[in-house]
């Protein structure tokens, strides 16, 4: 009996024991937690208890809160209006509020996630309000969404990937570029859509710059959806996770195509530059040379008797001298634009009577779409005319079988980032589009060279006449077309504030007389022509 009752204490003394450090571990709990905790009597809803951090992030002292009921505390008020409230509460035995709105000592606002338990603590039931602060984690929220809208917003397209090269994220601006959809991508590996091109350096280098620096920077070609390749300026960085491992890759793609045509123009527009004052040169020493030869043919007919075989060679003769003179006309207003001689008015009519004029004939058939109000231009009509001419033709030859070319005419305000070469202003913008075979990638920077043509019986000035006189006219010509596709060309010139030129043709009077001509010329085969002709 006595061995029994020892024991009974033993184990009464060890439940004790440990009772008491049951109650020890949870009051360190309790006192550490980094979430305010607050202990309810769930009959009578007087505080029993509150936390340290509760105390420390309401900035009230325990004894505000000692002896007091949960309706009695003021920034409590929106949970536990009164007592109704509180009973309500300790029915339900688990309430949960998101983000409610709490005051502390000093006034500032937070927000705090409040849950409740009701559970049995010895012989008492008890309601224990765990409140957590959810200011920072409402912070890091709105952050993370103002960054994922920083990258959803960006101009240029972003793609992240883990280590094995599967898209992990993909933005709007990359959906906009390459074509394909976000959830298209993501989730695939990247090689499955885009193919990237170095440029001047190999894939195993630029993994080991990043591997190595973090980084690589560099220029690169790349596919898109529609099967086009485009140059794009690359910023690939490593992904680090937490413990400064490598967890993946992102890259920040530029599109380069805008900036490689504006070098482009730039290019084009200073080797023509340099053509031009050569082509200028030869072009008017050639012209000096055919004056000549025309004088000497012409003096030779007249001694020639009438009928005689001698004259038709020497007919012959001037219509290749003729068709060489008209080619050194185009390489002199190539050269120089041939100094247009301006009017000012309105392009509708000038464009649509050459347009129909260049078409008589063909099966080719024009459709017309002129803008409200269009602005006059100060234009050359001659040089204009040789302009509309060329392209409509250029449009014919490209549709042997007929079909359709649309020219608009509209006018348009212009900055300097669209075509740097114009200044900034209001524009009358002509385009000339026909439905033919196209003008390949590869070629279209070209079409505006002199003496490149892709015609068997071409001599390649046309558009380089054309683009010449754009350009002394202060205005801007450019070409858009792709294989199959038809093609389009866009030239744009001042608006004028100016009124229309009235046309006035001035009374030819005959002069007769006698005197003398004075003859001044630097080529002395035109000198001599002239003297021999005129006696």
């Amino acid at each position: 009996m006595e061995t029994t009752v020892t024991a009974d204490k033993s184990a009464k003394a060890k439940s004790r024991k440990g009772l008491f450090a049951s109650e020890l571990r949870y009051r360190r709990l309790f006192e550490a937690a980094r979430d305010g905790i607050l202990i309810l009597d769930a009959e009578t809803g007087q505080i029993d208890d509150v936390n340290p951090f509760l105390i420390e992030l309401l900035g009230y002292s325990r004894d505000q809160f000692a002896g007091k009921t949960i309706w009695d505390i003021g920034f409590f008020r929106d949970i536990i209006a009164n007592k109704n409230k509180f009973s309500e509460l300790k029915e339900k035995k688990y309430v949960r509020y998101e983000n409610l709105p709490l005051e502390t000592a000093d006034g500032r606002k937070i927000e705090v996630e409040f849950v409740s338990n009701v559970y049995r603590e010895n012989d008492n039931l008890v309601i224990q309000c765990n409140i957590r602060d959810n200011t920072m984690r409402k912070h890091n929220e709105e952050k993370i969404r103002y960054q994922a809208n920083l990258l959803e917003n960006v101009y240029d397209a972003i793609m992240a990937t883990d280590m094995n090269s599967t898209i992990l994220y993909w933005n709007r601006a990359a959906e906009k570029l390459y074509g394909w959809k976000a959830d298209e991508v993501i989730g695939q590996p990247v090689e499955m859509f885009i193919t990237s091109d170095y440029l001047g350096i190999s894939l195993e280098e630029v993994h080991r710059k990043i591997f190595q620096d973090g980084f690589w920077k560099g220029e690169m070609t790349q596919n898109r959806r529609d099967g086009s390749r485009i140059p794009v300026l690359t910023t690939f960085s490593r992904i680090v996770n937490d413990a400064n491992a490598p967890s993946g890759f992102i890259a920040v793609n530029r599109d380069l195509t805008e900036k490689h045509r504006l070098l482009e123009n730039a290019r084009l527009a200073d080797k023509m530059d340099t053509i031009g004052v050569l082509a200028g040169g030869i072009a008017h020493d050639f012209n000096n040379l055919l004056g000549g030869f025309f004088g000497y043919v012409d003096l030779a007919k007249e001694t020639c008797p009438a009928g005689s075989e001698t004259v038709d060679y020497l007919d012959k003769a001037l219509e290749a001298l003729t068709r060489a003179r008209d080619l050194t006309r185009q390489l002199l207003t190539f050269a120089r634009g041939g100094s247009p001689v301006c009017i000012t008015g309105s392009l509708s009519s000038l464009v649509k009577e050459t347009t129909l004029f260049t078409l008589s004939g063909s099966k080719v058939v024009p459709e017309f779409h002129i803008g409200d109000d269009l602005r006059l231009c100060d234009f050359d009509e001659n040089q204009l005319s040789q302009v509309v001419s060329n392209l409509v033709l250029n449009a014919v030859q490209a549709m042997p079988r007929g079909g359709t070319i649309s020219i608009t005419m509209e006018n348009i305000r212009i900055n300097r980032a669209e075509l740097p070469h114009l200044p900034g202003g209001t524009y009358v913008h002509v385009s000339i589009a026909d439905t033919g075979v196209g003008i390949s990638r590869d070629i279209l920077s070209r079409v505006f060279e002199p003496f490149f043509t892709t015609k068997q019986k071409g001599n390649g000035l046309g558009l380089a006449m054309v683009y010449s006189i754009i350009r002394n006219h202060d205005g801007e010509i450019t070409v858009e077309s792709e294989a199959g596709m038809g093609t389009t060309f866009h030239f744009y010139l001042p608006a004028s504030d100016k009124k229309a030129t009235t046309s006035v043709i001035p009374d030819m009077v005959p002069f007769r007389g006698s005197g003398t001509i004075l003859v001044m010329d630097d080529e002395e085969s035109i000198r001599e022509t002239m003297y021999v002709s005129r006696g």
